[in-house]
């Protein structure tokens, strides 16, 4: 079974019910897998191969999901690229993943003649909003209207295998530059599975899609939706009155959003989330970083009928570890217990269990992850230890057997010798009420070699440094609290609302040490 298949019969049986749903335009599950077909099919006329690869180059749009299904039903893998990156960034990825084509929007025209330029691509296909396009069809220049003109709409005669390259995403960066980690059809086609026994949607459900799809768990959770037979609702970028505005208009059932877009939501005026009913509300989706106990707090009481799920996963590993509703308040920083089909393992450095309570790396076994990163040997070796991954994150298990993620492996701090994770004090931060956002990272220090150092958005403009570390104080053991403070407008993050450690460091650290 791959992605294609496996949406061509729940299209078939859910034919007149909307499957993705954009600024007001809409397909239907039938529309959508005729699109797509012809896509397909055009594609081929093209002469694309099993194994060839594309880009995309937009923000969210009706189309992702054609181009996406397109691509998957001849064996054709795509890659969405962040958006947000730089000319050079885009160029960087380009060059790494050697795509035969790029599907993109009119705003990204000059960005897609510089990468024409730069290498081999041998078709550029604009979608959306209609631009103007130098060269036509000779020069490798179409538009998708003009490329699915009289293409046939019955499903392509390609043997996709489940081994089959489906996707290759770009991971997030948030400790390095980005990698191409390869996912294959058996692994979508199982998560969708895991997705709809662990969060209970299935062809009932519309889902708000409010992150960019471009990220790996917007674009898994969408697709899944699909999958099982249901609706996206697609933002074309977020905006925290927009989606409480889409609950309303659409009766969102269910939605993922990172931890920073639930804060913004929270964070609207009580008049402004006032004028909107989101009862319809029914599961709520966080993972990405980890969920501030006060932010929590407030979306169970605004989301007052829906269940809040917590989950741990990865690009490379998919979804592991949830936190169910029941458990939210219980162990409000735990990210649970693991999901179908998951086996965790927490090890110390020399590959040994840790005793309970004892913080180790964590190590994921489970049926739907990825291939390994493209080009890339070296490190793929370096996050599989036999049939098991891990991408560096440090955690526990307690006697309840629930997990938790100390921090990433990076990002742990040594002061005078003692191992410090960030996520504890950053947790001890957002309980501050004049704190809208904070970060800790460890920077250079004579005497400790590192010093703990926190980075704060303020809510309050009358908060001060000292008012900080006698918070932490309070709440931390003392060599836990921060030795300095810096108060800053924004913190630096990617397109998926990850805040980006590293940018930060790189202002303290110098050569390959620490960044």
């Amino acid at each position: 079974m791959n992605v294609g298949q496996l949406y061509a019969m729940q299209a078939n049986k859910m034919r007149n019910k909307p499957a993705v749903i954009y600024q007001g335009n809409l397909y239907t599950h039938a529309e959508l897998n005729s699109r797509s077909n012809r896509l397909a099919q055009a594609l081929l006329r093209l002469g694309y191969q099993k194994g060839e690869r594309v880009v995309i180059l937009s923000k969210n749009h009706l189309e992702h999901p054609v181009i996406m299904l397109g691509s998957a039903k001849i064996g054709v893998s795509f890659t969405p690229l962040n958006y947000r990156l730089t000319p050079a960034e885009f160029l960087s990825i380009v060059r790494h993943c050697k795509p035969r084509g790029i599907f993109f929007t009119s705003d990204y025209l000059d960005t897609v003649h510089m990468l024409r330029k730069e290498v081999p691509i041998r078709e550029a296909v604009l979608f959306g909003e209609e631009g103007s396009l130098d060269g036509g069809a000779d020069a490798g220049w179409y538009t998708l209207p003009s490329l699915l003109e009289s293409q046939p709409d019955h499903y392509p005669a390609v043997e996709v295998g489940e081994s089959d390259l489906y996707y290759i995403g770009y991971t997030s960066g948030t400790t390095g530059k980005p990698k191409g980690a390869m996912v294959d059809h058996r692994s979508r086609c199982m998560l969708a599975l895991v997705y709809g026994v662990e969060f209970g949607v299935g062809e009932d459900g519309i889902q708000l899609v409010a992150g960019p799809i471009c990220h790996s768990a917007p674009h898994s959770i969408s697709l899944a939706q699909l999958l099982l037979g249901g609706t996206i609702v697609i933002m074309k970028e977020f905006d925290p009155e927009e989606v409480i505005r889409n609950i309303k208009t659409y009766r969102i059932t269910n939605m993922f959003m990172a931890p920073t877009m639930y804060n913004m939501v929270l964070q609207l005026p009580d008049a402004v989330r006032a004028r909107y009913d989101v009862r319809s509300v029914k599961t709520l989706i966080s993972a990405g970083s980890p969920l501030p106990t006060r932010v929590k707090e407030g979306i169970i009481q605004y989301f007052s009928d829906a269940g809040l799920n917590e989950f741990y996963g990865s690009t490379e590993t998919g979804i592991n570890l949830n936190l169910r509703p029941v458990d939210q308040m219980r162990t409000t920083r735990s990210v649970g217990k693991p999901v179908l089909f998951n086996e965790v393992l927490i090890l110390d450095e020399d590959r040994n269990p840790v005793q309970t309570g004892d913080v180790g790396e964590i190590f994921i076994k489970n049926p739907y992850y990825f291939k390994g990163y493209l080009h890339d040997e070296e490190e793929t070796k370096k996050v599989f230890w036999g049939d098991y991954v891990s991408v560096g994150d440090m955690g526990r298990q307690d006697e309840n057997g629930f997990y938790y993620i100390v921090d990433r492996k990076k990002d742990m701090v040594i002061s005078g010798g003692v191992n410090i994770f960030p996520a504890e004090i950053e947790d001890v931060l957002y309980r501050h009420p004049g704190v809208k956002e904070a970060v800790v990272i460890g920077v250079p220090d004579e005497k400790w070699g590192e010093a703990l150092k926190a980075f704060v958005v303020p809510k309050d403009p009358g908060l001060t440094e000292e008012m900080i570390i006698d918070h932490c104080r309070q709440h931390l053991a003392s060599y836990k609290k921060p030795k300095s403070v810096e108060f800053v407008q924004e913190l630096p993050r990617n397109p998926a609302g990850k805040i980006l450690k590293r940018v930060l460091r790189e202002k303290y650290w110098t050569g390959d040490v620490k960044v």
